[in-house]
């Protein structure tokens, strides 16, 4: 399925992607020939170059021929498993860096096959629970499209820029919460108010907390 195709929400979802990306680890999920980048996050996109999430998704991952054949010689691949540790040099306009990466075999939502690069949170230096939840939503600049974090009592712990202009009140968010919280998906989507509009949204359990 091409990139564009699929929704942020069902693959921030996915059993091997929920955790990381609560945790503001740098994530991207690349094709299994590991040419083009099928999603990432925020810091994901970051270390590969690319300024938002909308600049990376459905392009070049930009993997050197040497960093793509380390990734290959893993044994299994593409079912590499999860976490392998893996560095790879990665070129960033003139500058040419290793990026220790932990790789991982994954499943898109409709059985496609990737591979997943990982950046844990804890080796770029974020800390705070707040320094983590701001750089998880780093990233996300479509126009039109805004994200947060959510607590379980809904409250917003970190947002897009836009976000609270949309007037969705704490009570919306918070029955969105109980929604999720029974959905074996882990996911849901309604139309919701704010302020003298509804807009669609979706939210997506990442915790058990």
């Amino acid at each position: 399925m091409p990139p564009e195709n699929y929704s942020f929400l069902d693959v921030a979802v996915l059993d091997a992607v929920r955790q990381r990306f609560a945790a503001g680890d740098a994530i991207a999920i690349l094709s299994a020939d590991l040419e083009q980048v099928i999603w990432a996050n925020g810091p994901g996109a970051a270390v590969f170059g690319y300024p938002d999430i909308e600049g990376i998704i459905g392009a070049s991952a930009r993997l050197p021929l040497i960093a793509r054949r380390q990734i290959m010689a893993t044994s299994g691949f593409p079912q590499i498993g999860s976490d392998r540790a893996i560095t790879l040099r990665l070129a960033t306009g003139m500058v040419s860096r290793a990026v220790g990466f932990l790789a991982s075999a994954v499943a898109m939502p409709d059985g496609e096959k990737a591979i997943m690069l990982t950046v844990p949170a804890a080796q770029t230096g974020s800390r705070s629970a707040a320094e983590i939840a701001s750089r998880a939503i780093g990233g996300f600049t479509e126009d039109g499209h805004f994200i947060a974090f959510v607590d379980a009592a809904g409250k917003v712990e970190a947002a897009s820029d836009g976000f609270a202009a949309l007037g969705i009140l704490p009570e919306t968010l918070a029955a969105l919460v109980a929604d999720v919280a029974d959905d074996s998906d882990r996911i849901v989507k309604r139309l919701v108010p704010g302020g003298s509009n509804s807009y669609p949204a979706g939210l997506a359990r990442l915790t058990e907390t």
